[in-house]
């Protein structure tokens, strides 16, 4: 399971819609159960399963119609990683200090455009990530498609992510990097 510990920023590889539904539902019931915002971006097929996975106790119309729970638009699937991260820093700063939330959850499954190599700085964003989480409230839950990552790619996640889940076991990551001990990343020439 995924912890509920402040401050974290989980990378859960996922072979198959059930283990991903599996991860998720689990964060979110404890989220709202919290009184936390929950924010979810996924891509348009994923959310669609998602409203379909089983709850497991979890208003998913209720806690949708209160705000609490938002399921974000892909609108920043193409955009820069500095687009997106401002983007997060706007919702989560808002969900705090406007809707006076005592903490944020936030889902993110990763585009294929952000997963290629060399597009738009995948360490620097996985790493900002967790500058965002040293500075805010907030939990953050990034999903991968296990079938979709190499090796070298998989290393690189490890070490952006505080925690990683793989085949339902968590694993503590000491060796996190922040955007200011991040791996070199090519695109910062």
């Amino acid at each position: 399971m995924v912890t509920r510990e402040l401050g974290r920023h989980t990378c859960a590889l996922c072979a198959d819609a059930a283990e991903r539904d599996h991860v998720i539902m689990p964060f979110l019931r404890d989220g709202l159960g919290r009184g936390e915002r929950c924010l979810v971006r996924l891509n348009p097929r994923d959310v669609d399963a998602l409203t379909r996975a089983p709850t497991n106790g979890i208003d998913l119309a209720a806690s949708t119609a209160s705000r609490q729970l938002q399921v974000l638009d892909d609108q920043y699937a193409t955009a820069s990683t500095d687009e997106l991260l401002a983007s997060w820093e706007r919702t989560v700063a808002e969900a705090v200090t406007v809707d006076d939330y005592p903490a944020v959850r936030m889902i993110i499954g990763l585009t294929q455009e952000r997963r290629r190599p060399g597009s738009d700085g995948l360490i620097r964003y996985e790493s900002a990530i967790n500058d965002l989480v040293l500075r805010h409230p907030v939990t953050v839950l990034c999903l991968y498609d296990a079938g979709t990552v190499d090796g070298g790619m998989i290393i690189d996640l490890v070490r952006t992510h505080s925690q990683a889940l793989v085949t339902g076991s968590s694993y503590a990551n000491p060796y996190c990097l922040t955007s200011s001990t991040r791996l070199a990343d090519p695109e910062d020439g």
